[in-house]
């Protein structure tokens, strides 16, 4: 019976350490500073500067006026763990919206007129904080 255990056991802990998910570290993550008085979402994508804004609406993050969105994750939106497929030179296009613009209109518009408050591009070499202010 004891060796029936340990085989078990040897078995889960082979099993767990084998997880990709377990395996792999955290990825990289942008962290948002909203200091503005604006409540924004943002949005970001493996986007040129001069493309417009997708088709069909992203998933977008809310980050609330003078807070810190903790992660916003690529890798859960690209499946690209640790920005691989950012080579160097290539960048993250953000975008950033204001809530009563996503609240008041719908994405077919905000898409067809390219509206958004600011956006910002992101690469290898960018550290992890992005910060977003009302200030022009």
């Amino acid at each position: 019976m004891k060796a029936i255990i340990k085989i078990f056991y040897i078995l889960t802990i082979l099993f767990i350490v084998s997880c990709e998910w377990l395996a792999m570290d955290k990825g990289r993550c942008f962290h948002i500073k909203n200091d503005s008085n604006l409540d924004i979402y943002t949005y970001a994508a493996y986007i040129a500067p001069d493309t417009l804004l997708p088709i069909k609406k992203p998933n977008l993050k809310l980050i609330p006026s003078k807070t810190t969105c903790t992660c916003v994750y690529l890798d859960r939106e690209f499946g690209d763990y640790n920005f691989k497929r950012l080579q160097k030179g290539e960048y993250i296009t953000i975008f950033f919206f204001s809530k009563d613009t996503i609240d008041s209109h719908n994405w077919d518009y905000i898409q067809e007129k390219n509206i958004y408050l600011k956006k910002c591009k992101y690469t290898k070499d960018s550290g992890s904080q992005i910060y977003f202010s009302d200030e022009r």
